[in-house]
């Protein structure tokens, strides 16, 4: 049974379409090795320390995608997130640059709320491949593609008794011309091939006016790729091309809606597409002949979301929260529905040989092959968070995932047995039964609970109350005989396992429940978003205790090796910069805080027992494990392997550590006993 928080589980995206898949045969138990590997088996760096890594690196982003572009050659890929401007090869998916964007202070000073107003984000290219221009809070920043040199700031245009900040940019025809549009609606020009550029200087262009009804997917105007002209998508009902030399208005489209959800323009600069609603609030797809100033198709669909057109102007790929459409725009019919399996797509772009690729909160980048709608690489490797690890008794270890998977994994090779497609939206938990055969697994979203055999991957029984609420926490009582369940409406349902009913159910406080502990004498320990820790009696249904857990948050929750005790962490981790990880001690039998333990800087998201039960491993939200002495009081060891949140922990036998994370990869690490 794994140790793991689920602090962020009610917010994760959810999977779209799945395929299925089962189990194969178990692999044996790992040999020892006589000296820890450096690399893992995509030739990627090990973390110092490791064994092996389940899952790759490659295409995984160190932050959350809002941008992405695709180099004219198709070669190689840039996205862009949290301040991250990060470029990749779009063949084998090996990061190839790494830049932290860092404004020279706030945009023109801002302060209170303004400072922090979300701005747009986005990624354009030249069309020689020659420069990488980002936005990132209002600022503009360029990379002439050269490793050494981190991207400049271009400063833009002053004007009198205002901050000035940029919401879109692109490059105009020539690829040395760089525009802006600043927050007042006027468009900025920029020499790139000078070097250094010396910044942005007013074009005379000016946009009609700032929108009025609900803003787009990817917002701010959207510029033309290869022609020199904006189109102006900020006046009620239509659209505008200007000329961004003279300001002069070339076309102007009307558009009778009541919202432009988002537009996207083919690399040509030919094909406009756009998703508009009526007064119901009924989605149509629009496609748009720029040169002819003329709507080319329009078809309804399901919802809005992201918008593509490929660089042929043919088909127009649209993403919603379920999967990636494509749409034949000559003919108006879909031609593909593409999994997008948990990605939680924030980004959306066309290759130039057709493929598509598509980035999100998940950090992880996705390329499909429009053709067959099948993945390109990583597929089958995890393409969202691992949400909870488990080892087999023969030493298999099993890894759940956000996008719905469980795989299990050959530990020797590193590379997934079978991939089973366990919950339509995500799974958030799985453990195992004293059999060591059986796996219950929880969904995120789909409220059920679903047992497994290992040994075949074949579905054995699932309990559903047809309640609406799914499960984010899930634990199994040390007989074996009781399954509890915490939904995050807060009520805690509790199983039989052997008549698969339901005994009874917990009522809390309302919030999520999202850790969950029994004990060896009938106890249940559960702890929810609002902090609150609460001791139940399982045999009648009562609350023992309840204490504040010293958060306005959810912890991951561990019982001390002989039970008399509940760890969880306290206020104080994770609050800010440097700010300590501290470990709460309960008194299990009267609720009590006996004891606050302070492990270092940071903040607690997993927790786990050592194989000697002597020391406690704490994971952490930068992506550390650490090995904390629990007589000695002090860490023993610091494991720095994932990019992202480590979200689960579990101990095999043997000793062997593994912990999952938000960077959809696995890590095994050597035992200590």
């Amino acid at each position: 049974m794994s140790s793991r928080p689920f602090r962020r589980a009610c917010g994760f995206g959810a999977a779209l379409a799945l395929i299925a898949a089962t189990f194969g045969p178990v692999c044996q138990a790992p040999c020892e090795p006589t000296a820890p590997p450096s690399a893992d088996r995509q030739g990627d760096p090990l973390p110092p320390g490791a064994l092996a890594r389940l899952g790759t690196v490659r295409f995984r982003s160190a932050a959350e995608i809002r941008a992405l572009a695709a180099g004219p050659d198709g070669k190689w890929l840039a996205t862009l997130g949290n301040g991250t401007l990060e470029t990749w090869e779009s063949i084998t998916g090996k990061r190839l640059h790494s830049f932290s964007l860092s404004p020279a202070g706030r945009p023109g000073g801002a302060v209170g709320k303004e400072a922090f107003k979300p701005r747009p984000t986005a990624l354009t290219i030249s069309s020689d491949g020659k420069y990488v221009a980002a936005l990132w809070q209002g600022n503009v920043f360029l990379w002439a593609g050269q490793a050494d040199q981190p991207p400049t700031q271009l400063p833009l245009p002053k004007r009198p008794g205002a901050a000035q900040r940029a919401e879109a940019v692109g490059f105009a025809t020539g690829a040395s011309t760089l525009l802006a549009v600043t927050d007042d609606g006027s468009v900025a020009a920029c020499d790139v091939s000078k070097q250094p550029a010396a910044g942005f200087q007013m074009s005379g262009t000016k946009l009609t006016g700032r929108r009025k009804t609900q803003p787009f997917a990817a917002p701010g105007p959207l510029f033309a790729a290869a022609a020199n002209l904006v189109v102006d998508g900020s006046s009620e009902g239509s659209l505008r091309f200007l000329d961004t030399a003279t300001g002069r208005e070339l076309q102007k489209l009307v558009v009778v809606t009541s919202a432009l959800e988002s537009l996207a323009c083919s690399g040509d600069g030919r094909r406009l597409a756009g998703v508009v609603s009526d007064e119901k609030r009924r989605p149509t797809l629009m496609v748009w002949s720029i040169p002819e100033g003329r709507q080319l198709a329009a078809f309804p669909v399901q919802r809005s979301g992201l918008l593509a057109v490929d660089p042929t102007g043919a088909f127009v790929a649209l993403a919603t929260d379920r999967d990636v459409e494509l749409w034949e725009i000559a003919t108006g019919k879909r031609a593909q529905a593409i999994p997008a399996d948990g990605v939680n797509l924030r980004a959306l772009a066309f290759l130039p040989d057709g493929k598509l690729a598509g980035a999100g909160a998940s950090q992880v980048i996705c390329l499909w092959d429009t053709k067959t709608g099948k993945p390109v690489p990583g597929s089958g490797d995890h393409s969202a968070a691992i949400s909870d690890v488990a080892w087999a008794p023969d030493g298999t270890a099993v890894t759940a995932s956000l996008d719905g998977s469980i795989c299990s994994w050959d530990i020797g090779k590193s590379i997934p047995l079978r991939r089973l497609i366990a919950h339509e939206g995500g799974v958030s938990a799985i453990v195992l039964a004293r059999d060591g055969k059986t796996l219950f697994s929880t969904g995120l979203y789909d409220q059920t609970i679903r047992a497994w055999d290992l040994t075949t991957g074949v579905k054995t029984f699932e309990l559903n109350d047809e309640q609406s609420a799914p499960h984010p926490a899930m634990t199994l009582s040390p007989d074996g005989k009781t399954l509890a369940a915490g939904r995050v409406t807060g009520p805690i349902e509790l199983w039989d396992v052997p008549t698969r009913k339901p005994l009874r159910v917990l009522k809390g406080s309302g919030a999520p429940t999202c850790a969950l502990r029994f004990n060896s004498a009938g106890r249940l320990v559960s702890r929810d978003r609002s902090g609150a820790l609460v001791c139940w009696n399982v045999e009648k249904g009562t609350e023992v205790w309840r204490s504040d857990g010293g958060r306005t948050d959810a912890g991951p929750l561990l019982l001390t090796p002989g039970e008399k005790q509940v760890m969880s962490p306290l206020a104080g981790d994770g609050a800010g910069p440097g700010q300590a990880m501290i470990l709460g001690f309960w008194d299990v039998d009267k609720g009590e805080l006996r004891q606050r333990v302070e492990i270092g800087p940071g903040e607690i998201t997993a927790l786990a027992h050592g194989v000697d039960n002597k020391s406690i491993l704490v994971g952490t939200a930068d992506g550390k494990l650490i090995r904390w002495d629990a007589e000695k009081r002090k860490v023993v060891t610091t494991h720095t392997g994932h990019r992202g949140i480590v979200t689960a922990i579990s101990v095999s036998p043997r000793g062997e550590v593994i912990s999952g994370g938000t960077d959809t990869t696995a890590i095994l690490w050597p035992g200590h006993r």
